[in-house]
């Protein structure tokens, strides 16, 4: 009974929080190994050498990056006070997520 109850428990849990232009992700998930089930005089029941193994184990931090626009500014003014010459206006078109992580089991 004990073996059945162990084999069948996988316990896994996914969380994320955002902070502003920060969001941490973490994601766990695993099973139990070994184990032993004494009975006691007093009717009470010890286990022993129960372990948990790690099956996925995952922390992310993703940075939201503003847009920065790069150029747009004169590079030769004419002499009516306009320009002759612009530098081109360029922005990122998404935000970049950095995501360092660890893991032991393909996929998010």
């Amino acid at each position: 009974m004990f073996a059945f109850v162990r084999n069948g428990f996988h316990p896994c849990f996914s969380v994320s929080k955002s902070f502003s232009r920060f969001t941490a992700r973490a994601a766990a998930g695993g099973h139990l190994e070994n184990g032993t089930v004494t009975l006691n005089n007093n009717n009470s029941i010890t286990v022993t050498d129960l372990a948990m193994k790690w099956d996925t184990l995952r922390a992310a931090l993703d940075v939201d990056i503003p847009e920065i626009c790069v150029g747009g500014f004169c590079i030769i003014p004419n002499l009516t006070g306009g320009c002759a010459v612009r530098a081109r206006r360029s922005a990122p078109s998404a935000p970049t997520p950095i995501s360092p992580s660890r893991s032991t089991s393909a996929g998010w």
